[in-house]
């Protein structure tokens, strides 16, 4: 079963206004992570019509993705993806 829902970070922020998350949960034990993974960012694509460049998981389903940076939480559920959009300041050329 999926659930989706969007959810604001606790954690103090250095932006002005707090990163919002889509929560994708799926607990398909026959569904590769990867797979599951897949698909939380085609969902993430349809609904904001932008790609993810910041995902959340658990230590547990830890895994690598080449167009989105990762980051293992504790807090979050394993089978749950956090996905949101930051803005990353482009390089300074020097």
């Amino acid at each position: 079963m999926k659930y989706l829902y969007e959810h604001a970070t606790c954690a103090p922020s250095t932006q002005e206004h707090p990163m919002l998350f889509f929560v994708w949960f799926d607990d398909s034990p026959k569904k590769p992570t990867l797979e599951k993974l897949q698909d939380a960012i085609a969902a993430y694509v349809e609904r904001f019509k932008i790609a993810p460049s910041l995902l959340l998981v658990n230590p547990a389903d830890n895994l690598e993705f080449a167009s989105v940076v990762v980051r293992c939480e504790r807090t979050v559920q394993p089978n749950t993806f956090w996905l949101g959009y930051e803005d990353r300041p482009e390089p300074s050329i020097a």
